[in-house]
């Protein structure tokens, strides 16, 4: 279990993007320092211009998110699984980034 998570929700134009390109770019450094940035799962796969957890949080509040079918979130839910996975495996900080 993680000794502690940081969550960054940013704001739309307020260089998240950018941000969470630097963080998944540094995710290798950033392990060797006891933070862990989740690389999601399709991201490894091409499918996703920007590697933060938003698609993941999809998976967790569904249609909490007006934007959000039942079908999306459905298609979401195993990437929400495997980001708690990773997120409970880890002993050290956690950093979450997404802007939903």
């Amino acid at each position: 279990m993680p000794s502690k998570i940081i969550v960054h929700i940013g704001l739309q134009k307020s260089g998240t993007t950018f941000l969470q390109h630097m963080l998944h770019d540094g995710h290798e450094v950033l392990a060797r320092a006891d933070v862990l940035y989740p690389v999601p799962v399709d991201w490894e796969k091409g499918k996703r211009t920007v590697p933060n957890h938003e698609w993941s949080s999809y998976g967790l509040l569904g249609t909490e998110f007006p934007w959000v079918s039942e079908r999306r979130a459905a298609v979401e839910a195993p990437s929400w699984r495997r980001l708690l996975e990773q997120v409970k495996s880890w002993d050290g900080t956690v950093l979450l980034s997404a802007e939903a």
